[in-house]
């Protein structure tokens, strides 16, 4: 009844349903990112939020979790020549890209102590991993063939289809021609396979021209979509991974430099449909690299397989896993302190505390992507900010609410303070009856 005539009743009443509302949005918050870290098929992660995010402590975390471009281009990025050796003659796995032989130096490892290689075993495996740098080396610096056209023919897009489908027509063909036996005299007949003739000499022909292709491909050359000369339209041309290598990281460098100098020195986000066009194209550039760079992958791996004995290639091994990541602390640390914190505000358990924290995280949030007008605005942002956003808002309620004792209103807060109250709190000494005149 004091605190109803201190603050209002009705006050009271919409501080606790600001409470519950603000618990219940970290606690459903919380529930949904642990069920997908720990049961969903795709399980949530923050990696995704930091390397997008333009705020200062995003650029802090991505010197932690890294950066998908400059990891990306640390497996690309071929080393020069070791001190005292010519870049022609050098071994090409001693210029491997460090990002790359670390990767596959680490495969190796967890691969031969999961299926215990003896020495020699081990011996070949790192012979199998030098032959293996050594073709990605070269594949990384493969030069121009001039003897080939810039252009890319037009069947070079749909070059596997066409030819999957060539041969089953010549597959095709040669069991008609089968089926049709010797004609003899039979004009017809003969009619026939002069005409299954004609047409496999037309389907062998396209498909030789499409083996030419994909011999073309097979070296390491692509086909690239470009703006042409006219600038009215795209073509398709050949290149080298190592122009294409290039290419993105200028794409890279383009997008890096809208960020980092065009938005601060006009202090507005003044390149945002630029910016998300470059971002988005050096992301396809580094998926297409990568996926060409995860065959080389592949082909490595499956070169271990060779040297197991029978009896290995018999047993069933896991491979050691590799050593969690960073961001993976990060995730569980967050789903659990949103559930937690939420659970404890609904529950007034420890409220003014909770409330701290609470405040606390959705500051962190604000300094990952703050709405100021000189950071580029990140993808899928709700709503239109300037310096100020929701997450300031429900900081400062929570602030707010940390100065009531809302847990003690409505909530746990209250049985515990009345259980600590009546085991350990001062008695008020009562006044002594007063004695009556003799």
């Amino acid at each position: 009844m004091n605190r109803a005539k201190q603050f209002g009743f009705l006050t009271i009443v919409f501080l606790i349903l600001l409470r519950l509302a603000i618990g219940w949005h970290f606690l459903y918050e919380g529930v949904h990112k642990l069920n997908s870290f720990v049961h969903g098929s795709t399980a949530w992660s923050s990696a995704g939020y930091f390397r997008e995010a333009p705020g200062p402590l995003a650029w802090e975390m991505r010197q932690h979790i890294g950066d998908p471009d400059d990891e990306a281009l640390a497996r690309l990025t071929v080393q020069p020549a070791p001190a005292g050796e010519d870049d022609q003659t050098a071994k090409g796995y001693l210029r491997t890209p460090p990002g790359l032989h670390k990767e596959w130096e680490d495969y190796l490892q967890r691969y031969a102590d999961a299926y215990h290689f003896d020495k020699r075993q081990r011996d070949l495996a790192s012979a199998k991993l030098e032959e293996s740098e050594d073709g990605v080396f070269h594949w990384l610096t493969l030069p121009w063939d001039a003897t080939l056209k810039r252009q890319a023919p037009d069947d070079f897009a749909t070059m596997d289809e066409q030819l999957k489908k060539a041969q089953a027509r010549l597959d095709q063909l040669a069991a008609m021609d089968k089926a049709l036996g010797d004609p003899g005299d039979d004009q017809a007949k003969k009619q026939q396979k002069q005409e299954i003739e004609d047409e496999r000499k037309l389907v062998t022909t396209d498909r030789d021209k499409l083996q030419a292709l994909q011999k073309i491909e097979i070296r390491g050359f692509r086909a690239v979509e470009k703006t042409s000369p006219t600038g009215t339209g795209t073509i398709t041309i050949l290149e080298t991974p190592a122009e294409r290598i290039e290419e993105y990281r200028n794409k890279v460098q383009q997008y890096r430099a809208m960020v980092d100098d065009t938005d601060r020195a006009f202090g507005a986000d003044v390149v945002g449909p630029k910016r998300l066009a470059a971002k988005g194209e050096a992301a396809a550039m580094r998926k297409s690299l990568m996926d060409d760079l995860d065959k080389e992958t592949a082909k490595f791996k499956t070169s271990l397989d060779s040297l197991l004995t029978p009896d290995q290639q018999q047993a069933t091994v896991a491979l050691p896993p590799r050593p969690t990541p960073l961001i993976w602390w990060i995730d569980g640390c967050t789903a659990w302190a949103l559930t937690i914190i939420g659970g404890c505000l609904l529950a007034g358990l420890l409220t003014r505390t909770n409330c701290v924290l609470a405040a606390g995280f959705l500051l962190m949030t604000y300094f990952v992507s703050p709405p100021w007008p000189w950071l580029p605005t990140p993808p899928n942002t709700e709503g239109n900010y300037l310096f100020i956003n929701k997450n300031v808002i429900e900081m400062f309620a929570l602030l707010a609410l940390a100065t009531t004792a809302s847990g003690r209103w409505f909530g746990l807060d209250a049985m515990i303070h009345w259980t600590l109250r009546a085991l350990f709190g001062r008695k008020i000494p009562q006044p002594l009856p007063a004695r009556k005149a003799a």
